[in-house]
């Protein structure tokens, strides 16, 4: 499984997780965005396959990150906070995460998710 940052393709650039199936040298899955242009991302980025069946999906650039079931439906998604909006002295001390790759599951029931009043 691999993330194609699709950067360099010819016409409009968008990104795509694959599966490539070795024997049969084919792709054996494949998420894109509807439209293409709406999952795009030109550098930091991963995908990996859950034991649930799902793909979980880093979208690095714009600090996103989904899950999506076998047949391409999004189960889940989150925005992380990006760069731009993170003080400076925070960056500096190294207590921010510059990159997001890869991103680990994150179970339903973490606190993150609980909500807030």
């Amino acid at each position: 499984m691999l993330f194609d940052n699709g950067a360099h393709r010819r016409g409009m650039n968008f990104s795509r997780v694959i599966e490539v199936d070795p024997k049969a040298n084919e792709i054996a899955w494949e998420y894109q965005g509807d439209p293409p242009l709406s999952f795009y991302s030109y550098n930091i980025s991963s995908a990996e396959r859950q034991p649930n069946g799902n793909t979980l999906i880093c979208e690095g650039a714009p600090g996103r990150v989904f899950e999506v079931t076998p047949s391409g439906d999004m189960s889940g998604s989150m925005s992380v906070r990006s760069l731009w909006a993170t003080p400076l002295r925070q960056v500096a001390a190294g207590s921010v995460t510059l990159s997001r790759v890869p991103c680990p599951p994150i179970a339903e029931n973490h606190p993150a998710f609980k909500e807030k009043t």
